[in-house]
């Protein structure tokens, strides 16, 4: 009888090389489908341990490693964002912030035309930002909710990091792609 691996929870979140604005597109969705990754970070969390206490939730988001994978790195030869993808598969959430109308649609091109894949991923996810704005009608910033959860906001913001990007300056964007983990300890993980 083979174990059954515990479930787990991804949490994720994608940075780009430009703006929405500069891309080609009738509307955002195009816009957004046209853009290039530079980096994506994500964190697996054991879903038993974010439901035990909110101490074991936040120890589990504290211990588990954080994997930033680079869209001109691909060391097995299968796609640079597959790792997170098979991550994915096995997940039983996915956790993003605007990655229904943003992250998603952005990584849509390394399902190499895996519609099905991609509903699969889809059907799992909890953006935690399209819950808030279909709740109130408000378009609430991420680290308008750090701050009042009292996690730290993030380092800088998606402008600075398409700059990092263009600049090599890569441990700046990793590091700032890489507060994943203060969004698994706020966004609902």
């Amino acid at each position: 009888m083979a174990i059954k691996p515990p479930a787990t929870l991804v949490v994720f979140d994608c940075e780009t090389q430009d703006i929405i604005a500069n891309m080609p597109g009738v509307d955002r969705s195009d816009q957004v489908a046209a853009l290039e990754v530079s980096c994506l970070s994500y964190q697996i969390l054991k879903s038993d341990e974010l439901a035990a206490s909110s101490e074991r939730a936040a120890a589990e988001a504290e211990r588990a490693d954080v994997f930033t994978l680079w869209r001109d790195e691909d060391e097995t030869s299968e796609g640079p964002f597959e790792r997170m993808l098979k991550a994915f598969d096995d997940a039983e959430v996915i956790v993003s912030y605007n990655g229904c109308g943003f992250d998603h649609l952005l990584l849509w091109k390394y399902y190499l035309g895996d519609k099905l894949r991609y509903q699969q991923h889809m059907v799992k996810t909890h953006d935690v930002f399209a819950r808030l704005r279909e709740a109130t009608g408000f378009w609430y910033k991420l680290d308008h909710l750090l701050k009042e959860n009292e996690v730290p906001a993030k380092t800088a913001n998606g402008l600075q990091a398409i700059a990092w990007w263009r600049e090599g300056e890569r441990a700046l964007l990793q590091e700032y792609c890489e507060a994943v983990r203060a969004r698994a300890q706020t966004t609902g993980a």
